[in-house]
């Protein structure tokens, strides 16, 4: 392969299981076998068009990926790994990606009136310089300008070294939540920018980021 790893990009939870597939090629002089057996997480699965790969020959791994069972949001890596009879370096291991979201189809314009909107007040702040001993908090309004209940399923860090928790998960039309955001420098210096997104119900933008700057000073 290319690349040790595979990204099949956006996944949705409510649509049938994505298939993609990604080629391989045998660069030996033999017959490569692949085996039938592998290991996988329960919501990946895997196959080899064809399960012998003749000498100087292109073929496909294809990647089943159910995000129904993953029953997760945003950015996902898994490890996977398979067997080929190859003398040396038989097991091989890969990475594969995925972002889960929602799917929404079209809504009929006399509905788009009554969905849920997410909104986030200043969805950008920058603490500007702060010390590398101290954690830096700030509190993002999240609103419903929609007109029923927005229900935020997931809020996603992308660094351990920042959290973010919300004042409620049910945020009623016309009402809003806090997001109580914490940034942790430790162990960090310079610029800094981190983000959280929010995954939500809101058919129209159920993604949504904020983000965080610092300059880390010692």
């Amino acid at each position: 392969m290319k690349y040790p790893s595979v990204n099949l990009g956006k996944v949705y939870m409510n649509k049938p299981a994505a298939v993609e597939k990604y080629e391989i090629y045998n660069q030996t002089d033999s017959d490569i076998i692949f085996s039938d057996e592998y290991v996988a997480p329960d919501h990946i699965k895997i196959s080899f068009e064809p399960m012998t790969l003749p000498a100087k020959t292109a073929g496909n791994l294809v990647v089943t990926y159910d995000a129904a069972i993953k029953n997760d949001y945003g950015f996902m890596n898994d490890r996977i790994s398979f067997q080929t009879n190859e003398p040396e370096g038989e097991v091989k291991e890969l990475t594969v990606y995925a972002t889960i979201e929602d799917y929404f189809g079209p809504i009929p314009p006399e509905e788009l009136s009554e969905v849920p909107r997410l909104k986030i007040e200043n969805a950008v702040h920058d603490f500007g310089r702060v010390s590398n001993e101290k954690e830096s908090k700030y509190i993002f309004v999240v609103k419903n300008t929609g007109n029923s209940d927005l229900i935020i399923k997931k809020i996603s860090p992308n660094c351990a070294c920042v959290t973010g928790v919300l004042s409620t998960e049910i945020i009623k039309p016309g009402q809003e939540a806090k997001l109580d955001v914490v940034f942790n420098p430790e162990g960090r210096r310079g610029n800094q920018q981190k983000s959280i997104t929010l995954y939500s119900n809101d058919p129209r933008s159920s993604a949504q980021r904020i983000t965080i700057k610092a300059y880390i000073q010692d």
